[in-house]
């Protein structure tokens, strides 16, 4: 079964007015403080792909080529179910630098699931600063955008 996962982001992000600001800010701080040494060790060709999607593309929708989910767990998910970073699966190892860069920074609203085809699943997630999940969710139920 084929599961394509796009992420977006936009009202509850801070470091950014869009999910591809938010990364590249994210870069932008992890470097001037130094990556973590799983990311600064041979990861320096997917960073500078990471920063060519944002700046030439749209994140949201490269994102399908380097990360997913898997299978089980995504069909149970149901709509404005939040769930963290690390439950992403990496596909390449562009997608293993932004599940690093995403899991302490983001978690995942549900914010639509499609089917394409019988076995073809295809998500839509709003991505939210750490811990404004609920928040999100709340003002989305009562129909309020900020």
């Amino acid at each position: 079964m084929k599961i394509e996962v796009y992420i977006d982001g936009r009202d509850f992000l801070h470091k950014g007015r869009s999910f591809n600001d938010s990364i590249l800010k994210s870069l932008k701080e992890t470097t001037t403080y130094k990556l973590p040494e799983e990311l600064s060790i041979g990861k320096a060709y997917e960073i500078e792909i990471i920063k060519k999607i944002c700046h030439k593309d749209s994140l949201m929708h490269s994102i399908e080529k380097h990360i997913t989910l898997d299978t089980e767990f995504a069909n149970k998910l149901i709509i404005q179910d939040t769930i963290n970073c690390s439950c992403l699966k990496s596909i390449t190892t562009v997608g293993e630098v932004l599940k690093d860069l995403m899991i302490d920074n983001y978690q995942l609203v549900l914010t639509n699931r499609t089917w394409a085809e019988v076995n073809h699943l295809v998500l839509f997630f709003e991505a939210v600063n750490y811990g404004e999940a609920n928040s999100f969710v709340k003002k989305s139920i009562r129909g309020i955008y900020t």
